[in-house]
């Protein structure tokens, strides 16, 4: 016999539940209110009809709480970024049932074809293990807990990843001034991304 409930002396009573062999089965109905305990409580029978006294054999305290999104630390707001392999940091998220991170990384704001999306991760820092190309990337993280429950997405941030040098000045001229004084002048050049 088999008791589900909120009372941790609640009475599984005598009726007898699905029995496979020495295996017993009992499904319960997991719509638990979030932190209460839920207790499975069971008596057993044996063939001459004597039934046990009643144990707890299972204790569950249902979570469904989705943890907060968290915030992200760097890089933001447009950062220019001069490494291929950036690293990516945000603030850890506390939870009793303990946390993984998911993490992308996508040139589109959509994040239709991200080129980076991990699950997974324990630490709040990413560093990222291939070269990505210079432009503009957008990142976002969130969090599953222990119990399963996930965060909303972390607002959007984003860098510019520009690893390439400037090019050299090309044009440059000296001209000699009156009183000894000499005269400089260059072509700027202005970064391409």
């Amino acid at each position: 016999a088999v008791y589900w409930g909120q009372n941790s002396d609640g009475d599984p009573g005598t009726t007898e539940k699905v029995t496979d062999g020495a295996v017993n089965k009992y499904q319960p109905e997991l719509s638990a209110p979030t932190g209460v305990p839920y207790y499975l409580r069971v008596k057993t029978k044996d063939k001459t009809g004597n039934w046990s006294v009643a144990e707890t054999i299972f204790t569950l305290k249902y979570d469904g709480t989705s943890p907060d999104a968290p915030l992200l630390i760097a890089p933001i707001k447009d950062s220019f970024v001069a490494s291929a392999r950036p690293t990516l940091t945000w603030a850890e998220i506390g939870d009793r049932a303990g946390v993984g991170y998911a993490l992308q990384v996508d040139d589109t704001y959509d994040f239709s074809s991200p080129v980076l999306d991990l699950i997974g991760l324990t630490t709040t820092q990413y560093t990222l293990r291939s070269n990505l190309g210079d432009r503009k990337y957008y990142w976002r993280v969130r969090v599953k807990d222990g119990a399963g429950n996930y965060s909303k997405w972390s607002s959007l941030e984003s860098f510019i990843l520009d690893t390439a040098p400037p090019e050299p000045v090309v044009t440059a001229r000296a001209d000699a001034r009156s009183g000894g004084d000499i005269y400089l002048t260059w072509t700027v050049v202005v970064d391409t991304i």
